[in-house]
């Protein structure tokens, strides 16, 4: 049995209780705000994300095609790209001809 007077909560003047107080309240503020800027910019970078639009940049591509400064194989690969489809892996360089070691 605990004597009554006995407490398992140590004693805290009025003065100090207002100091954790402040400290909780403020460190809530600071949490909320700082949770609220993050889901803010989430929102904003998949709208602006979402607006950019492939048109614009299929339409340069197809402009560059046509003046002849890229060649249709950088055409195809650079519309498949735009339009975020994999372009095939162009083969490597041919390899040379192993050499044979002979004793």
């Amino acid at each position: 049995m605990i004597p009554g007077n006995l407490s398992l909560v140590p004693a805290v003047s009025d003065r100090q209780w207002e100091s954790v107080q402040s400290v909780l309240i403020y460190g809530t503020v600071i949490i909320a705000v700082t949770v609220a800027l993050y889901v803010a910019l989430r929102i904003w970078r998949r709208r602006t994300q979402a607006t950019q639009s492939t048109d614009f940049a299929i339409d340069d591509i197809e402009r560059l095609h046509r003046q002849g400064l890229i060649s249709d194989e950088e055409f195809s690969r650079l519309r498949l790209k735009a339009l975020g489809m994999a372009a095939p892996k162009p083969d490597g360089p041919a390899k040379p001809p192993e050499k044979s070691v002979s004793d």
